[in-house]
């Protein structure tokens, strides 16, 4: 919701503003919010730096997934996706930065869950067996 705000022009400060004066009200929103520039003081007005690393909470939602998994498989399948992308995170380097950095790579469209990530892989896989059937049957 912030970055699509940005996005449209409206200050985040603002939004932060609004959103914490009503139902919309939350932790996020009010005391960690990771849009630079709604709060001051918190890791997203510093470069993300201080907080809780992204990589500690890579390690925790992997001691959570790894809980639930002894009550069945796919227990918590939004947490699922959620480690897939803090895993990422971390691959591309942001382990150092608090686990709010998420909201930068999100908001610009750069971080994906493996899912994605898979799929992405598949549609340029049909991409390219389409040009390579199309050119076979050319030279029917």
């Amino acid at each position: 919701m912030l970055f699509r705000s940005q996005k449209l022009g409206m200050d985040p400060k603002v939004l932060a503003g609004v959103l914490n004066t009503s139902t919309g009200r939350c932790w996020s929103s009010e005391v960690n919010n990771p849009c630079p520039g709604a709060l001051e003081g918190v890791p997203a007005s510093r470069g993300y730096t201080g907080g809780f690393a992204s990589a500690l909470m890579l390690k925790d939602l992997g001691l959570a997934l790894d809980a639930a998994s002894t009550v069945g498989p796919d227990t918590l399948p939004i947490g699922s996706a959620v480690h897939g992308v803090y895993n990422n995170l971390v691959k591309d380097g942001y382990g150092g930065k608090d686990f709010s950095v998420v909201f930068d790579p999100l908001s610009k469209g750069g971080l994906k869950t493996p899912d994605q990530i898979e799929l992405a892989k598949l549609r340029e896989e049909n991409a390219r067996l389409i040009v390579e059937l199309a050119d076979f049957r050319s030279r029917q």
